[in-house]
C-alpha cells in the first residue's frame, strides 16, 4: 500500500460494529492506516472502536428515526461526499 492509501471501514448497526471491530483490531495490529465511518444509524458504537487513535473514527449523525431505508442510505452518501 501507499503512504497515502487509507482503508475506510463503514459501521451503521450493532451487528456490523460486532462483525467489524476484529477486522479492524487486525488492521491497527498490522499498523495499516485506517479511518472508522460510523453512520449514527445505532448510538453507541464509538466505544467498539475506542482502541483506535484520536481523530480516527468519524461520526456522520445520520438519524434514522422516521425515514426510509432508502433516505437513509441517501443522507449516508451525501454525508460521505461532503466530508
Amino acid at each position: 500500500m501507499a503512504a497515502e492509501d487509507i482503508i475506510v471501514t463503514i459501521v451503521g448497526t450493532r451487528p456490523e460494529a460486532i462483525k467489524l471491530r476484529p477486522l479492524v483490531q487486525a488492521l491497527c495490529a498490522r499498523g495499516l492506516e485506517q479511518q472508522v465511518v460510523l453512520t449514527g444509524q445505532h448510538n453507541g458504537l464509538a466505544d467498539a472502536f475506542s482502541f483506535l487513535p484520536p481523530g480516527t473514527v468519524t461520526f456522520l449523525g445520520v438519524d434514522p428515526t422516521e425515514q426510509s431505508a432508502g433516505e437513509i442510505a441517501e443522507a449516508i452518501h451525501d454525508r460521505l461526499c461532503a466530508a
